[in-house]
């Protein structure tokens, strides 16, 4: 079963990533620079494969970090995961760090807990995140559209 987390992990990881990729992409597309729905006041983020193009949920702040913001559960039909608040096998937590020059850059940690409620790391920090622990994470270097 360990192996099987770490490869569904790694995936929800990754998919956690080009949701970020999607809303940025479409940002571009509809004339802005690609960052316009990005907040850099907020780094603790969320997002779902049925959210709207332009959800990108990151209203938390580090002191309202929780486990169960960030809960994943299986939903049945269509059979993929996403964020209900209810406590399943998964967590998945996207934390993104803008650059200082007019967040014209953006680090993107996509990090995926599992078998129990993991705290997020409130500062991004992918040091801890290993599959031994129970956690997995990717990165991605977004830059914007000009």
């Amino acid at each position: 079963l360990a192996i099987n987390d770490s490869i569904i992990g790694t995936d929800l990881a990754q998919e956690g990533i080009e949701l970020v990729r999607n809303v940025r992409d479409n940002d571009y597309a509809a004339g802005n620079n690609g960052f316009t729905l990005f907040s850099t006041a907020n780094k603790h983020c969320r997002i779902d494969w049925n959210d709207a193009d332009t959800s990108l949920d990151c209203t938390a702040s580090p002191a309202t970090v929780n486990p169960q913001r960030y809960y994943l559960d299986y939903v049945g039909s269509p059979g993929l995961y996403q964020h209900t608040g209810t406590q399943g096998r998964y967590s998945r937590y996207i934390y993104i760090d803008y650059d200082t020059n007019g967040g014209e850059h953006a680090l993107v940690r996509s990090f995926v807990y599992w078998g129990g409620a993991a705290v997020p790391p409130a500062n991004g920090d992918p040091t801890t995140c290993k599959a031994s622990t129970t956690c997995v994470y990717t990165e991605a270097f977004l830059t914007h559209w000009r």
